[in-house]
């Protein structure tokens, strides 16, 4: 009995863990972070690194990152050219980071890994393991909610590729190549890419190319992001008649699963026109 009341005494003076988080994690995008909430709950603070709708391949940093970067006790990037920057800040600083893309071979130089389900699974996995890591005690709690989520990724590439599947004909003229990954995955074939690398417009030959697919394809609309801001889709919209639509590679402020069903359902809309 006297046990029992010391144990009880305890918990109380000391709360465990898994009562509440008591450290803060830092993450550099916002699918990121909402797969990391996934895996770490209530155990930790999550944080965004960057402000609402801002760029990251062209964000620049502000003192308040660099106060949020000195506050961090957990730093979860993507790698690559998406947030290179972080690395230059923090190079050097006695700070715990976790690069997700551990283990995973970028093709093309391209970072956008997170936009496919099921290499999502292997950033799950690396997070997991940090988590593991850093607060063994609680393994077992991060690793039903890995499970969980796990199954949460699978049963949206399910969803994705039944819904795809109905399509014959699924082509895309892109901006900026953020869903490579995702098209590999699901059959869609990428018929240009319009810039030239970052933030590049592409040249006047490289246009009257892209105007040429244009008419030959019969495609409807050119996809681009929302922060996108570009003369020249402008011109080719004037020029074609052919539309331009958002997909959102990052979803500010929303589930990683309810912007990945979101932009589901503006590829649905596109290739219903396409097709029929």
């Amino acid at each position: 009995m006297k046990k029992t009341i010391l144990i009880l005494l305890f918990i109380l003076i000391f709360p465990l863990n898994i009562l509440g988080g008591t450290k803060s994690v830092l993450v550099s995008i916002p699918p990121l972070k909402s797969l990391s909430q996934y895996i770490g709950g209530k155990l930790w603070n999550f944080s965004l690194i960057i402000p609402y709708n801002a760029n990251p391949h062209i964000f620049e940093p502000t003192p308040e990152t660099f106060r949020l970067i000195e506050m961090a006790d957990l730093i979860i990037i993507n790698g690559g050219d998406i947030d290179r920057w972080i690395e230059n800040i923090i190079r050097g600083k006695n700070k715990d980071i976790l690069n997700v893309s551990y283990n995973i071979k970028f093709e093309d130089n391209n970072p956008h890994i997170w936009l496919d389900p099921i290499i999502s699974k292997k950033i799950a996995e690396n997070i997991y393991n940090k988590f593991t890591s850093l607060d063994p005690i609680n393994k077992r709690y991060y690793e039903e909610n890995f499970k969980r989520l796990i199954k949460k990724l699978d049963d949206l590439d399910k969803e994705i590729k039944t819904n795809l599947s109905k399509y014959k004909r699924k082509e895309v003229i892109i901006y900026h190549p953020a869903w490579y990954y995702f098209f590999k995955r699901y059959g869609i074939r990428i018929l240009a890419v319009i810039e030239e690398g970052e933030g590049r417009e592409p040249s006047p030959k490289k246009i009257a190319e892209i105007m040429e697919i244009i008419k030959k394809s019969k495609i409807k609309y050119i996809i681009k992001e929302p922060f996108t801001n570009s003369q020249v889709l402008n011109m080719l919209s004037n020029e074609t008649g052919i539309k331009l639509i958002s997909l959102d590679p990052l979803g500010f402020g929303k589930d990683y699963f309810e912007m990945m069903r979101k932009n589901l359902k503006i590829l649905e809309m596109i290739f219903n026109e396409q097709n029929y």
